[in-house]
């Protein structure tokens, strides 16, 4: 009786054990992001205004990038990273940005707006 036991408690275990253990998801250490980001004060003057993209540490993907050129709000799909853009803008204008992506663990999507000699810029990652 007690080896019957013994073979039905093993037996027990071999098939409960695979079953008791789960594998992390494999973008369990990703972030997803959306992010952007208007500069606080109106241009100053007519001027340029750089945008730029990028992702720094152990990176990620920017799927999206959009930013306000002359003719409104330009969208560029999966862009060539780093993205750099050069526009346009008339004075009185709110240069924004916004991207969106997912990094790595350890990775950060960064966007950059340039204008009145200043550079401001905002981060996403994990």
């Amino acid at each position: 009786m007690n080896l019957l036991k013994a073979k039905i408690l093993i037996l027990l275990l071999l098939v409960s054990v695979p079953f008791s253990c789960t594998k992390a998801p494999a973008n369990n250490n990703m972030t997803t992001c959306s992010i952007s980001f208007t500069i606080s004060k109106p241009l100053s003057k007519d001027q340029q205004v750089q945008y730029e993209a990028v992702t720094s540490g152990a990176g990620g993907t920017i799927s999206s990038v959009s930013y306000l050129d002359s003719a409104g709000t330009t969208t560029v799909q999966s862009p060539i990273l780093p993205l750099i853009i050069n526009v346009n803008l008339k004075k009185g204008a709110f240069a924004s940005m916004s991207a969106k992506g997912i990094t790595n663990f350890g990775g950060q999507i960064i966007i950059y707006i340039k204008a009145d000699s200043v550079q401001n810029g905002y981060t996403c990652g994990n």
